[in-house]
């Protein structure tokens, strides 16, 4: 995924994000999203070790706990 690809998303889109295997990466693109100013709400799934570590600073609406 690219930043040209996420510009072009259908304004109905929710974006799943698996972050099971990579939290650090999946925290830096969330936040970068959130930062851009789109609209488009991120669902992040987790491990449950995961979901001890996100917080609202993410910039995500939901997660998914796999």
């Amino acid at each position: 995924m690219d930043a040209a690809s996420l510009v072009k998303m259908p304004e109905n889109t929710v974006l799943f994000l698996d972050a099971r295997d990579d939290l650090a990466t999946a925290k830096t693109l969330c936040r970068l999203i959130h930062a851009s100013g789109l609209a488009t709400p991120i669902v992040l799934i987790l491990t449950e070790g995961g979901f001890t570590v996100v917080n609202s600073q993410w910039g995500i609406a939901d997660v998914v706990v796999a």
